[in-house]
């Protein structure tokens, strides 16, 4: 029996993390797209609009936390390549992606705190909101990336709620793929306790839970078995 509680409780933490991930639901649209500073003149040019955010419900409103991570880039083809930049911000609050790959690990280091960023909007964690002097729109460098040839990035981000005063940055990742100037999501994952992620690991909680729940009434009844006989 003792056996059977200690799997039990060795199981616990692992539902909670599964719980404390959501897995896929990142968005994105192709077309044209707002520019915050104006590219070759222009406020409006080819690109993606990134959206990540809550389910939302009639009867129950934005599962929580709450979180809006959105970004506007620009996307354009040269010869084999395409190359995307962020370019804009619309109705988040502050935003980071940084380019990273599959097995690093996203945290405030890495993403609000990184030396350099594909984009970066707004105030980081637990700075002062003041525009003058601490607000930051910075896009660093674009991404540069064979246009048919199948290949997909990973996109590291870090958000900070937009409504909800107090709540932790939120970071995740998102598996993003190139046909041309199209781009599509592949796979997206968000922390929902502000807990570090890492990039590209995608378990599949709900096998995984059964799996180990399936253990524990295994493991109960070889313990019984090899007990003494009760006389």
């Amino acid at each position: 029996m003792r056996k059977a509680i200690s799997i039990l409780l060795a199981i616990a933490p692992l539902l909670a993390l599964a719980d404390a991930v959501r897995w896929g639901g990142a968005t994105i649209t192709n077309g044209g797209v707002y520019c915050s500073k104006p590219v070759d003149g222009n406020y409006i040019v080819q690109g993606a609009e990134i959206i990540y955010t809550n389910p939302e419900t009639f009867e129950t409103g934005y599962e929580g936390p709450e979180y809006y991570l959105q970004g506007y880039f620009s996307v354009s083809i040269s010869g084999d390549t395409t190359t995307i930049k962020g370019v804009g911000h619309a109705l988040s609050g502050s935003d980071v992606f940084v380019k990273m790959e599959m097995g690093e690990v996203i945290s405030a280091l890495t993403t609000f705190y990184s030396d350099e960023v594909f984009y970066r909007y707004g105030y980081l964690p637990e700075e002062e909101q003041n525009y003058e002097e601490n607000f930051r729109e910075i896009a660093d460098y674009s991404i540069d990336i064979p246009s048919y040839s199948g290949e997909h990035f990973f996109l590291g981000f870090g958000t900070a709620s937009y409504t909800v005063d107090g709540q932790p940055c939120l970071y995740g990742w998102l598996e993003i793929a190139v046909n041309g100037t199209e781009l599509s999501i592949v796979n997206s994952a968000i922390g929902l306790n502000g807990q570090s992620m890492t990039v590209g690991l995608i378990p599949e909680p709900t096998t995984t839970m059964l799996l180990l729940l399936g253990l524990a009434p295994l493991a109960l009844r070889r313990r019984l078995a090899t007990s003494d006989p009760i006389l």
